[in-house]
């Protein structure tokens, strides 16, 4: 219909039309609400694990005692 008789100008008409119509159909998105950031957690320091006592210490607890009674 129109064989290459556009000029540049009706080209950009025609895209910017083309645009404003894809704006009014394409689907709504609501906007995200702005959310606050989550607070910092700090890292939780392990305790460290009580030493094993040996058996040699608790012999000695263990004659301690006897004798304290």
């Amino acid at each position: 219909m129109l064989e290459g008789n556009l000029s540049n100008q009706d080209e950009d008409e025609v895209e910017d039309e083309l645009e404003a119509l894809r704006l009014e159909v394409a689907p709504k998105v609501p906007e995200q609400p702005v959310l606050p950031d989550a607070p910092v957690q700090q890292p939780v320091e392990s305790k460290p694990e009580p030493e094993q006592v040996s058996s040699e210490a608790r012999t000695k607890a263990k004659a301690r005692t006897a004798l304290a009674a």
